[in-house]
């Protein structure tokens, strides 16, 4: 078993043949890009100080907005709490409000429906009574 090994070269930026872009840029043009790379290069020295600053400054940002956000967090789930709560209530409230009601609408209906019976107190009392006056004025009539 023979195993090859191939070595990869990486391109050294020093070499002229780095910076090739083809035939389409003359070599006037690429010595004026190299020329504006080296002026603009002097703007992006960064001190890894300042780089070190921008990045605590950066964890402080993040670190007050997680407390802000695990506050609003928390008082979220409280409302959420809250809300769920009464709205058990609300339902615990609202099915005795309907036993209530539907038990004095069967009482009504009852009162009504007796009302109209034949065989209540009312109408044996009135019935009685009549019957009384009848047989009284047959009674008077007999003698």
């Amino acid at each position: 078993m023979n195993l090859e090994v191939e070595v990869v070269k990486t391109p050294d930026p020093e070499d002229e043949d780095y910076y090739y872009y083809g035939d389409d840029i003359e070599k006037e043009q690429l010595e004026e890009m190299r020329r504006r790379d080296e002026e603009e290069s002097g703007d992006w020295d960064v001190k890894v100080e300042d780089i070190k600053a921008s990045l605590h400054r950066i964890r402080g940002s993040v670190n007050a907005l997680s407390r802000y956000q695990d506050g609003m967090i928390a008082s979220y789930t409280q409302d959420m709490n809250m809300a769920e709560k009464n709205n058990e209530n609300i339902a615990v409230w609202s099915l005795a409000h309907l036993a209530v009601l539907l038990g004095i609408g069967a009482v009504q209906v009852l009162m009504i429906k007796s009302l109209f019976a034949d065989r209540t107190f009312g109408y044996r009392l009135v019935s009685g009574m009549a019957d009384l006056e009848r047989s009284s004025t047959t009674f008077n009539k007999s003698y």
